[in-house]
């Protein structure tokens, strides 16, 4: 016969088990008293607590549980601050156990939960994120790049560091780099011809070119200074530039239309 929890005891002595009812309503309480007690704690002392231990869990040997302790400092926002720098340190972390190639690994991925965190915590992680642009490991550069794009205008600060960053020897990076560029929130004028110059000399590169003309949209949302370069996008002999300027062409909608119009008109008329 299974033992259970003895509170009270009859007159002669002997000990009285509590039926189930009593036992869920003991546990009710108990339940309610604890969490009465956490009221008495200092929040931010329990909050800096917990952000400590998930930290020390960013460095477990088990993928799953950097993930979580990643995906909970998320969770934290603004809170998670104290772990900017390890968060960081993550993002370089594909998740992947000892001994598994990270290229035939299917999650959890460590390093992108880590972005979102750093996301979540907002400007005070973009210094960390900028430090991170000259990082030796490729995938830190792509994805602080990345998360500086994510961002947005938070990461205005960053520009100088990623237009320096286009020269990155990764094409990966250069890619995640012209993307950010266009999204945190510089002035149009600055932004579009610096995007310009990375289309026409990466020749190349396809993958960036193409990356860039995307940019060119978020760079610029109106549409003041961009259109014609789409246009001339139109006229690529790569088709997959081609297919980039059409498709951030149409983002435009009417603008767009009439510049192509023109461009037909001028060419088959």
């Amino acid at each position: 016969m299974r033992g259970r929890l003895v509170l009270r005891t009859r007159g002669d002595g002997c000990a009285n088990p509590l039926d189930d009812s009593q036992m869920v309503t003991y546990m009710r309480l108990l339940h309610c008293f604890l969490v009465s007690l956490c009221c008495f704690l200092p929040t931010d002392q329990v909050v800096a607590d917990e952000v400590a231990d998930l930290i020390a869990l960013l460095q477990s040997d088990k993928p799953k549980v950097r993930y979580d302790a990643a995906r909970s400092l998320k969770e934290l926002g603004a809170k998670a601050k104290p772990a900017i720098k390890p968060l960081v340190a993550a993002l370089s972390d594909p998740g992947a156990p000892p001994m598994v190639p990270a290229i035939l690994y299917r999650g959890p991925y460590v390093a992108a939960m880590a972005s979102d965190a750093l996301v979540r915590i907002g400007r005070p992680a973009v210094p960390a994120l900028i430090e991170a642009l000259s990082h030796k490991d490729n995938s830190t550069r792509r994805l602080a790049a990345e998360t500086l794009g994510k961002l947005g205008p938070l990461a205005k600060d960053s520009f100088a560091a990623l237009t320096k960053a286009l020269n990155d020897p990764e094409y990966g990076v250069r890619l995640e780099v012209v993307l950010a560029i266009g999204r945190v929130g510089v002035d149009p004028k600055v932004v579009v011809p610096i995007l310009e110059r990375t289309f026409r000399r990466s020749e190349k590169d396809t993958f960036v070119r193409g990356a860039t003309l995307e940019a060119l949209h978020d760079a610029d949302p109106h549409g003041t200074m961009v259109i014609p370069i789409l246009v001339e996008g139109l006229q690529d002999p790569d088709g997959n530039i081609m297919a980039a300027a059409a498709q951030t062409l149409g983002k435009f909608g009417a603008k767009a239309r009439s510049a192509v119009a023109k461009l037909s008109s001028s060419k088959f008329g």
